[in-house]
């Protein structure tokens, strides 16, 4: 992942972005939930909740 610890880039209208490093951040892996966040596993045919994160 990335380091998320220093301020986030500025962007001046007209430049563009680079999402190039996207495809290599590990999202499908959490570590952890964020105190103010959940997560839900969803059955892909029906939306049925399978799992909910223990902070709910």
């Amino acid at each position: 992942m990335t380091d998320q610890t220093g301020p986030a880039p500025t962007l001046l209208p007209g430049e563009e972005v680079d999402l190039s490093n996207c495809d290599r951040e590990p999202i499908h892996i959490p570590g952890s939930i964020q105190a103010h966040g959940a997560l839900l596993v969803l059955r892909v045919t029906d939306l049925h909740i399978v799992q909910v994160s223990q902070d709910i």
